[in-house]
């Protein structure tokens, strides 16, 4: 509420009728209430952020597994926006959404206003929920719509927009009427708690008096009809300058039952609670005596419990059962074990002639989709040991490739209290046609001839789906590849280390025949051989005859010098240098190779000049 100083008078509502009015609402609620029915309390709110046009919150309904909402609006804020305590603005028990959910005195909610403090363009506030609500069973309240106006949009669990009719509209109130204790701070004198908002659901409208005068207390409250996804208010300025007031509760609801099994095995047993999503929301153990509970949940229809039961333990029942707590507390979901009596289920597979048919799968499937596996023995026999009685199963068999089995499923029942083996439970298996088939096979050798072993040949078929085929040459480089059906292949080869992979060949198997292939594999080149020694490491020098002659001068020569070891000395000491350890020219003859080439020049120069 927000008072105008210019506000201009308007006429009320006659006391009487606005009572009658509040007391037929709360008759009505009165008769819809469920018997058992348990109010929550009002949500919480983290506190308001953000500035003008992007305020942010959130909202979380106090029972177990009410999805909590992110909220954003495009309000202004300022004076009096943002999350409210209740102590002196509250919905009093005598209001019809409190005669259901409760009094909201000291409990928070929200006030926001338009995109302006006066005129100004509407705000968008829009609640997003994390998963759908639930589809009854809790409430949303617009308070202090007196000179304002808001449109109420929603979209459902599939995201497509929801009807009008099932946002739920409950009524109009006003939270300061009389007769309401405790009475809220309903304002200046003039505010009686006569004036009443009106819903147009063509339009999905809450709209203030039709005089635009700033009152107090004027509210309308809904209870959706329908799990929502998102729920949007698009509110407006009428006159003055308004807050609107948000309240969101919703009802909570109890889910127990009691286990009982034999021995003393009641106690400790695990309890498991899902969502109509799907979603865990909940587990608990069982006490000594069986029992179990899920107290305050959120109201939704269809939650699912399912019970884990120990080993050696079965039921007759299912151990997962759904459960309705939409309307009212369910305290009866029980359970009941019995100790298992194990049954075996076995049977044969064999071939149509009645051989028996050793390495095949058969399946053993429960009512709940749980699969056990066995795989035939030498003598074609298979066995499920410990199968709980009670219960129908299916057994299937998986035939190898290209056979066919008669019948590939059947169902079986294992009595209550059986002790009887269930047995006989054959299948017969028609094997594929083996069309005839050819051979491949050959040899792998250097190119020295020599045998090599290890290598790799693998033959792909080159007009088919078919699997490729690979086999390893032997020590005497053969190979064999049998068994291949009739057309062409790809033969490729993988060489062991040191060797060069040669190209790919095709081949054309036909029925019954035998093709050679043969592979010849050249050696990895490593590079070329050092042919002296390096630059660092001087050739050692071959012995000779000991000689007391003087050593003679080396003869600076054209022709390539002779390879041979010696002591490289330094330039023009007058022992000619060393040869190069590599075998090159020594730099005596480059350099008489440079002066022929000087003189040359000079001779060739003085030629043409003497000619001219």
């Amino acid at each position: 509420m927000h008072r105008r100083a210019d506000a201009a008078p308007r006429r009320p509502l006659a006391p009487r009728a606005a009572a009658t009015l509040l007391a037929t609402g709360l008759v009505l609620v009165g008769a819809a209430l469920p018997a058992q029915a348990a109010p929550a309390g009002y949500a919480r709110w983290a506190p308001l952020t953000g500035t003008s046009g992007n305020l942010v919150t959130t909202m979380t309904q106090r029972p177990a597994g009410f999805p909590v909402a992110a909220v954003r609006s495009t309000g202004v804020a300022g004076s009096g926006v943002g999350v409210q305590s209740g102590a002196s603005t509250f919905l009093a028990p005598q209001t019809p959404p409190g005669a259901v959910y409760g009094s909201s005195r000291d409990q928070g909610y929200l006030n926001l206003r338009p995109a302006g403090l006066n005129a100004g363009p509407p705000s968008v506030t829009t609640y997003t929920f994390e998963r759908p609500t639930p589809a009854s069973g809790w409430t949303f309240v617009l308070g202090d719509v007196d000179a304002d106006a808001v449109v109420v949009t929603a979209t459902g669990a599939d995201g497509a927009a929801v009807d009008p009719a099932d946002l739920g509209f409950s009524g109009v109130f006003n939270s300061c009427a009389r007769g309401v204790t405790p009475k809220p701070t309903c304002g200046p004198p003039g505010n009686d708690g006569t004036d009443l908002p009106s819903w147009d659901e063509g339009t999905a409208t809450l709209r203030g008096n039709e005089g635009a005068l700033d009152t107090a207390g004027a509210s309308g409250w809904f209870q959706p009809r329908t799990a929502l996804r998102t729920l949007t208010f698009r509110y407006s300025q009428r006159a003055g300058s308004p807050v609107y007031q948000t309240w969101f509760s919703s009802l909570q609801f109890d889910l127990a039952g009691t286990v009982s099994a034999p021995d003393d095995l009641a106690g400790g047993l695990l309890v498991e609670l899902f969502d109509p999503s799907g979603a865990k929301v909940g587990e608990t153990r069982t006490d000594d005596d069986g029992g179990y509970r899920f107290p305050g949940r959120a109201p939704y229809d269809g939650y699912r419990v399912r019970l884990t039961a120990p080993e050696g333990l079965t039921s007759d029942n299912p151990l997962s059962r759904t459960v309705d707590l939409g309307a009212a507390d369910r305290t009866d979901v029980d359970f009941a074990l019995r100790a298992l009596e194990p049954v075996p289920v076995s049977g044969t597979v064999t071939t149509d002639d009645g051989e028996p048919l050793a390495g095949v799968t058969v399946t053993l499937t429960d009512a709940g989709g749980g699969t056990r596996e066995d795989v035939t023995d030498a003598a074609g026999r298979y066995r499920f040991e410990r199968v709980p009685d009670g219960a129908d199963y299916g057994l299937a068999v998986t035939p190898p490739r290209g056979a066919t089995a008669s019948p590939v499923r059947r169902e079986v029942s294992v009595p209550v209290g059986s002790e009887e083996p269930v047995s006989r439970q054959d299948f017969t298996v028609t094997p594929a046609a083996v069309p005839a088939t050819g051979v491949v096979e050959g040899t792998v050798a250097d190119v020295a001839g020599d045998p090599v072993a290890d290598a790799e040949v693998t033959l792909e078929p080159t007009t088919t789906d078919a699997d490729a085929v690979t086999a390893t040459s032997d020590e005497d480089g053969r190979f064999v590849v049998p068994g291949l059906e009739p057309g062409p292949y790809r033969a490729t080869l993988d060489p062991p280390e040191g060797y060069r992979t040669p190209e790919g060949q095709t081949v054309v198997v036909v029925d019954e025949d035998r093709v050679e292939l043969a592979f010849v594999l050249e050696p990895v080149a490593t590079g070329p051989e050092p042919t002296g020694p390096g630059p660092t490491e001087p050739a050692p020098s071959e012995p000779g005859p000991t000689s007391t002659q003087p050593d003679p001068q080396p003869v600076a020569s054209t022709s390539a010098p002779a390879v041979g070891p010696t002591t490289a000395g330094p330039a023009g000491d007058g022992t000619g240098g060393a040869l190069a350890a590599t075998g090159g020219p020594s730099a005596g003859a480059g350099v008489l190779a440079l002066l022929a080439t000087v003189v040359g020049a000079g001779l060739l120069l003085r030629s043409r000049r003497s000619r001219s």
